[in-house]
């Protein structure tokens, strides 16, 4: 089982959409994701009680749990077990990076939440684990290549040691819509470019874990 923290210090910079996201596209029926809600706020369960398919599977626990919601993952074939965490509380945070085999990082691409991703980068490497951000909820795709938010953003984040995704997840109206009716954006089937970016995303993430 591989275990995918998405953590950040900032909050809504969408670690819930791009959890439910990777986890429905890494889903297998013969390995099952998971994802393992660590925020109080409980945000994903509004879109699992809408829910008509079995898998992912959702656990709310909190970091005290989070080691025997892990074992019990392992024994039930879990393929993927993505933690998704609550901003501002640094101590979960820290118990699920070491949990983690691989810390994801979403970032929008403003000054402020750059300023947080460093810090969050900071806090992995203090306790050991590799990273991965990737920019969320910017500008789309034009003709000729990334927007220069992106390019911008993504060298900040470079500058700070950090290796960001060539892919990048833009704001897309699908993506609310496919959180309404309890699925994916892939599964919505609404916007075929956003399925193509969480494909790519779920790609490089498979690339940095070797899997």
């Amino acid at each position: 089982m591989k275990v995918i923290a998405i953590a950040a210090e900032k909050g809504g910079v969408g670690k819930s959409t791009i959890a439910l996201n990777l986890a429905t596209h890494l889903d297998e029926p013969d390995r099952p994701s998971a994802i393992i809600d660590l925020d109080p706020q409980r945000s994903l369960r509004v879109w699992f009680d809408r829910r008509e398919a079995e898998t992912p599977i959702l656990v709310e626990t909190n970091a005290a749990g989070l080691g025997d919601v892990l074992d019990a993952a392992r024994s039930d074939g879990i393929g993927f077990a993505i933690l998704d965490l609550a901003p501002h509380d640094s101590a979960t945070m820290a118990t699920a990076m070491r949990a983690a085999d691989l810390v994801l990082i979403p970032c929008r691409p403003n000054a402020f939440d750059l300023a947080a991703a460093e810090s969050t980068a900071r806090m992995a490497e203090t306790i050991g684990k590799p990273t991965l951000a990737v920019l969320n909820q910017t500008l789309p795709k034009r003709a000729f290549g990334r927007p220069s938010q992106v390019s911008d953003a993504a060298a900040v984040m470079e500058s700070y040691g950090l290796k960001v995704c060539t892919t990048f997840i833009p704001s897309r109206v699908v993506s609310a819509n496919a959180i309404l009716t309890g699925q994916s954006v892939a599964e919505l089937g609404a916007d075929n470019s956003a399925t193509k970016e969480y494909t790519a995303l779920a790609r490089e993430i498979a690339t940095a874990l070797n899997h």
